[in-house]
């Protein structure tokens, strides 16, 4: 197995960067999914792609 901090051309506060980006692509992925089962779950017939602020 090879992990990204086996990389040691990279250097620490890149390592950080990659994964605090990964981080932030996981948690709004865990968000849409729980406000789509949550939309589910009360029969909301609505999109959320038509949302806008």
């Amino acid at each position: 197995m090879v992990f990204q901090a086996n990389n040691l051309a990279w250097s620490p506060a890149m390592l950080c960067d990659l994964h605090r980006c990964r981080w932030q692509i996981w948690t709004a992925l865990l968000l849409h999914v729980l406000f789509r089962f949550q939309a589910f779950l009360s029969e909301w017939p609505h999109s959320f792609t038509g949302l806008s602020p």
